[in-house]
């Protein structure tokens, strides 16, 4: 396959510059969802997850469809009209997953629920910077 010299430019919001008036983001608290309604556990997911990674070779996995963030962690929130999903981003590595959300929206049980699950929260605009660093990742 040729080299085609794209460039990303990742540091403007075009959107954002024509969009005066947007609102500002949803914010609304994240539930956990039962694994009696979710089928497997955050782990058993999780698990296959990196399974299918291992066979793929692949060590980081960004997850950014909100329907598919919350069916892994079987958490659901209200910030997306007729969907149960939390505005948020999910990096899994082998051995590491990190989700993407503001913490207002993630109240102590939720917190200790994915603690508990090695889930690390970050903040939601620290992906950014987390995807650039992965161009260093070996």
């Amino acid at each position: 396959m040729k080299y085609k010299n794209i460039t990303y430019k990742y540091d403007v919001d075009y959107v954002d510059i024509l969009w005066k008036d947007r609102p500002s983001l949803p914010m609304s608290k994240a539930f956990i969802l039962d694994v009696k309604y979710a089928g497997k556990s955050i782990q058993e997911k999780i698990d296959d997850v990196r399974k299918l990674m291992m066979e793929k070779n692949v060590t980081k996995h960004i997850v950014t469809s909100l329907d598919d963030i919350a069916w892994l962690l079987n958490i659901r929130g209200k910030d997306a009209e007729s969907n149960p999903v939390l505005l948020s981003y999910i990096m899994i590595g082998l051995d590491s997953i990190y989700f993407y959300v503001k913490s207002e929206k993630i109240d102590e049980s939720v917190n200790q629920y994915l603690i508990e699950n090695g889930v690390v929260i970050k903040d939601y605009d620290d992906i950014y910077n987390d995807v650039k660093s992965l161009e260093n990742d070996t």
